[in-house]
């Protein structure tokens, strides 16, 4: 399984490059933004949105993915992406609006967890919710504001980013099912100083698209597309057995308990098990759930989980 997937990979980058040597770049810059959203659960979610060209077109990625999340869209409609050396490439024979979205690759200690922002050479937004605590200040920050009680950052990058996820408040409402909704304090921050500070737009950064202007344009853009398209396949396929690195212990006992009971289990019964609390089974519960581990359907005051794939 390595061996065919560093083979494809291999296959890939050589394609990529003699397009990249052979063919015109357009004269036209393309607009690009990057958002980096630190979920209340500690997942590190990224979306991209931006412009497409005919032809081949590249997008720096501002935080390394877990290659099995990453899904792109043109004009609403799923497209082929592939990531090579820090940068997603679309091929296309269409003009439009991209988004780019997928799961950050972050690491973890006993104590934190950390996460790279690449320089892509333009401002990020950072958005923290309010369940995360940063550990450290990026030292380029262009502005900061609360919004909706969500700290919203633009920063220049590089940067590392090191945070923790807080326990909720006490001061919650219950609700069906054992969910508790509460209300966090405020985030305040002590910036460094003095502040930089950059009149770069955001939205500025170019995106190279390839011109078409000729038939081995047409030609190379059909390639790019078939490679493109396979691997996407190759790697939708992997899906089934690949677990993100972001899981940590409690999240596969999670998983193997739903295992041993037959891959559903009512979410009390699963707490009564673990003994863990709550609310923490429920961040876990609705982590697994957007990384399409887990199905949460609602039964009566509870929840049952259902399975998708297992580790």
């Amino acid at each position: 399984m390595l061996f065919r997937h560093s083979t494809l990979v291999i296959h890939v980058v050589i394609v990529l490059g003699l397009l990249m040597a052979t063919l015109p770049q357009a004269i036209a810059q393309q607009s690009y933004s990057a958002e980096i959203i630190i979920n209340n659960d500690g997942v590190v979610k990224v979306v991209i949105n931006g412009t497409a060209a005919s032809g081949l077109n590249k997008y720096p990625a501002p935080v390394d993915p877990i290659i099995s999340t990453l899904t792109a869209t043109l004009n609403g409609k799923e497209v082929a992406s592939i990531y090579v050396n820090k940068t997603i490439y679309i091929a296309t024979t269409l003009n439009g609006s991209i988004q780019i979205q997928y799961i950050g690759n972050i690491t973890s200690t006993d104590n934190y967890l950390e996460f790279n922002i690449n320089d892509i050479g333009a401002p990020v937004k950072l958005v923290v919710t309010p369940n995360i605590v940063l550990l450290d200040i990026p030292s380029k920050i262009i502005s900061v504001k609360n919004i909706d009680g969500k700290l919203v950052m633009v920063i220049l990058p590089p940067a590392t980013i090191k945070y923790t996820v807080t326990k909720p408040s006490n001061t919650g409402t219950p609700r069906t099912g054992g969910i508790t909704t509460t209300t966090q304090p405020q985030q305040t921050i002590s910036t460094r100083s003095p502040v930089q500070t950059t009149s770069r737009n955001i939205g500025a950064l170019p995106v190279q698209p390839v011109a078409s202007s000729s038939a081995m344009y047409i030609v190379a853009t059909i390639i790019a597309v078939a490679v493109i398209g396979a691997t996407i396949y190759y790697f939708k396929k992997m899906r089934a057995t690949n677990t993100p690195d972001i899981l940590d212990k409690t999240d596969k006992m999670i998983l193997d308990e739903i295992k041993k009971a037959g891959g559903t289990i009512m979410q009390g019964e699963l707490q009564k098990i673990l003994g863990i609390p709550k609310a923490t089974l429920w961040r876990r519960v609705k982590k697994l759930s957007r990384l399409g581990f887990l199905d949460i359907v609602k039964e009566g005051n509870s929840n049952r989980l259902i399975l998708k794939k297992r580790i």
